[in-house]
């Protein structure tokens, strides 16, 4: 029984460790593009074994960039974003990949493109900036406005009238309690 018990407490005390070297580059990326309009980046991912990678993007609401993978919860369609890059790749020491993001709206995403070896807990990750600028808004004039260009607003004028009506009524009761108190004469 004792020889039972110091051969499990001897296989217990053994580690067994899987190592793997894993890496990507850049560490952030950056697409300046026009809303619908396709922008792409180069990758490269980095393994110290001949390993399928498989990836995923993760997306945060706000504008506001956060280093903290915990915020992006979001997947980019949700946020009108198509990325395109290999979901699974077979990296021997280095390949490298294109990303490719479209967006359907104008504003500032913030994602992170990350990369791991199935069934192990070794990943890496690259952050992801879009600035997407959208159509310039188109100025309409009408007709109204160009006909009344140099007169203000009636609106405008409403206050003033306003005020005057009150100072006239005022003035009409001031008036009526002069004429109609008598004066005593002693």
């Amino acid at each position: 029984m004792k020889k039972l018990v110091s051969i499990l407490i001897i296989l217990n005390c053994i580690n067994l460790v899987y190592a793997a070297s894993l890496g990507i580059s850049p560490s952030s990326i950056e697409f300046k593009s026009k809303a619908n309009e396709k922008a792409c980046s180069k990758v490269v991912l980095f393994s110290s074994s001949n390993s399928t990678l498989f990836g995923e993007s993760k997306w945060k609401s706000g504008s506001q960039p956060e280093k903290d993978i915990r915020y992006y919860s979001l997947n980019p369609e949700s946020l009108g974003i198509a990325l395109e890059y290999p979901e699974d790749v077979k990296v021997e020491s280095k390949k490298e990949i294109e990303v490719c993001l479209i967006s359907k709206k104008e504003g500032d995403y913030h994602g992170a493109l990350i990369y791991s070896i199935e069934n192990k807990p070794a990943a890496v990750g690259t952050w992801i900036h879009a600035s997407i600028q959208g159509k310039a808004p188109s100025n309409k004039i009408t007709g109204a406005f160009l006909n009344n260009a140099n007169k203000p607003p009636m609106v405008l004028y409403l206050p003033t009238i306003l005020l005057l009506f009150i100072f006239i009524i005022l003035l009409m009761v001031m008036k009526k309690k002069t004429t109609v108190s008598p004066h005593r004469d002693n």
